[in-house]
């Protein structure tokens, strides 16, 4: 048997299953347009309203600030080892375990720029360029008492 006879062969059978792939199925699917018109739905529109209390991952809570107490500052102790020790350390320096594996120092949270809760609460939710923003991740009531835990972090130093 001579495999030379079956090399035309074998490359059109390969092309025609490559160009298979090829075809635009998913462009050229039935969709809707942004604020096109429709009939599909009864009030005539294809951008549908956001469900109500609905909310964006960007947009900040703007929950009250709750009063602090010991069992508050035990769930912020907690979500802070969960959350934050990781690359901030046990005492909040910046010096967790990623500093030692190759990772940029972070900003202690005694920083300056941390010295109101507001910014504290905010940095928890939308972070810089090394840390990653936790703000989908910690609900509001968390971030304050992170807050909470970071403030008394700084001043028993």
């Amino acid at each position: 048997m001579n495999l030379n006879q079956y090399g035309p062969v074998t490359v059109l059978i390969t092309a025609s299953i490559i160009l298979q792939g090829c075809q635009q199925r998913m462009a050229t699917q039935p969709k809707f347009l942004a604020y096109a018109p429709t009939s599909f739905f009864s009030d005539s529109s294809s951008a549908r309203p956001v469900p109500s209390g609905t909310v964006s991952r960007e947009q900040e809570f703007s929950e009250r600030k709750p009063v602090p107490s010991a069992a508050i500052l035990k769930r912020g102790q907690e979500r802070y080892r969960i959350f934050c020790a990781t690359c901030h350390g046990e005492n909040g320096a910046g010096e967790g375990q990623v500093t030692r594996h190759g990772f940029a120092r972070l900003k202690p949270f005694t920083a300056k720029q941390f010295s109101e809760d507001e910014a504290l609460f905010s940095a928890i939710f939308k972070r810089g360029l090394i840390e990653h923003p936790f703000g989908a991740s910690i609900n509001p009531s968390d971030r304050w008492a992170l807050v909470f835990h970071l403030q008394q972090m700084k001043v028993s130093k």
